[in-house]
């Protein structure tokens, strides 16, 4: 994530057998800037681009929140490490006046795809909130800038299931989080039964879209396997780099909740200095993301009024730990035996708008 404008880059393809014929360093320093391709989406793929997007579908014509959101926005790369920016356009400055280099020349256009209308819009509308209520925490530069990287991947994966579910005409997805990581546990199965039927999910939605799309009976396993290689593989190396994924290796695959990811949660979901009920928060959660860890989330997520005792109070158990957790992190204060309520200990930043 950057901390400046001019850390701001995007994909540059370095292809090395290209420029080592186009650039010639003695005759004209000017090539070494003029032989990249930087629309090849090399490192950054398009996962930017399509949270922009759906960032910009979840906005819609609600001009006051774009308002705030850009200067929160321009606030994190623009005022926190102004220093950094400075020392930074110092530099390019140098580079291209000592060249006598051409901005334009040095610049492409390039244009932005599109997204379908559906499967985007309701997670859209979250992130932007999520965003500003996060961006409006008072913290250190460095560490704001950290925990937000962390939290957009997390985003991305929601948005991710989001439209896997669209797009095979099902309800929003549930993602049924394990908090006490045991190695046999009711919660533990039925985590890593419900981490299953996602990749199954995945794998049905690429399976139907290479057949809408008319790919050949002996080219289809062969870019099947390219698509899952570059969406459903993407999705668990992502989370289980965030550690909302575990195990790392093995079996029972599952969601879970990091440290960093539960603080992106409280601080994206409860704006600064304000706090509700433990209820209400696993509540807000699972409105959010589909992310079940109590008994009653539970019980939305089957649509059904009652399940079996053992299965409530496996939940319970997990509700435990996820206080626990919360308690450790400094998010959760205890006002009774019955009563805990989630905190967010921050100061909000003064808004010039």
């Amino acid at each position: 994530m950057p901390i400046c404008p001019e850390f701001i880059l995007c994909g540059a393809d370095p292809n090395e057998k290209k420029r080592e014929k186009k650039v010639d360093w003695d005759n004209n320093p000017k090539s070494v800037d003029n032989s990249f391709s930087f629309d090849k989406h090399n490192f950054l793929a398009r996962g930017g681009e399509l949270y922009y997007l759906q960032l910009l579908q979840g906005l819609g014509r609600n001009e006051e929140k774009k308002a705030e959101l850009e200067f929160l926005l321009k606030d994190l790369v623009g005022i926190q490490c102004k220093k950094i920016s400075t020392l930074a356009e110092y530099v390019q400055n140098t580079w291209e006046e000592q060249y006598h280099m051409d901005k334009k020349s040095l610049s492409k256009q390039l244009n932005l795809a599109f997204i379908p209308d559906t499967g985007y819009k309701k997670c859209g509308e979250y992130c932007a909130d999520e965003l500003i209520s996060y961006l409006l925490c008072e913290l250190h530069p460095i560490s704001r800038t950290d925990v937000l990287a962390k939290g957009v991947m997390f985003q991305i994966m929601r948005m991710m299931s989001y439209r896997i579910a669209d797009y095979l005409d099902k309800d929003s997805p549930s993602w049924i989080v394990d908090m006490k990581g045991e190695t046999s546990d009711t919660v533990k199965k039925i985590a890593a039964e419900s981490f299953q039927k996602l990749e199954s999910d995945f794998m049905t939605a690429i399976n139907k879209k290479a057949r809408e799309v008319g790919i050949k009976e002996d080219e289809i396993m062969k870019k099947v396997r390219e698509a899952r290689i570059n969406s459903l593989d993407i999705f668990k190396s992502k989370g289980k780099e965030l550690q909302c994924i575990i195990p790392a290796n093995g079996i029972f695959e599952r969601f879970s909740l990091s440290e960093d990811v539960i603080r992106f949660l409280v601080l994206s979901l409860i704006k600064p200095g304000k706090k509700m009920t433990l209820n209400m928060f696993l509540e807000k959660l699972y409105r959010h993301y589909g992310i079940v860890i109590g008994p009653e989330e539970y019980k939305k997520s089957l649509e059904q009024d009652a399940i079996e005792t053992t299965l409530a109070n496996s939940f319970t158990e997990n509700v435990t730990a996820f206080g626990e957790f919360l308690k450790a992190t400094g998010f959760l204060k205890e006002l009774s035996d019955a009563t805990s309520i989630v905190v967010n200990p921050y100061e909000s930043i003064q808004k010039g708008v």
